[in-house]
């Protein structure tokens, strides 16, 4: 399998972007999938009065951008 693409970018500040292979790409579907689970998860938590915190910063998944 191949990794990204990764692209760099003459700019100050200086940046990299990456994108998909088109063998990545295959992935849209699944990745699109999860994303609406997702929306539906958050949606039936409102929905039961429980607090959404989508950026808990005591998450384990938490990432501060940088």
């Amino acid at each position: 399998m191949k990794p990204p693409i990764k692209v760099k970018i003459t700019a100050i500040p200086p940046r990299v972007e990456y994108c998909l292979t088109d063998y990545g790409k295959t992935l849209a579907n699944l990745t699109d999938e999860m994303c609406h689970w997702g929306e539906r998860h958050i949606e039936r938590q409102r929905k039961a009065g429980q607090k959404i915190n989508l950026l808990d910063t005591q998450s384990p998944f938490y990432q501060k951008a940088l």
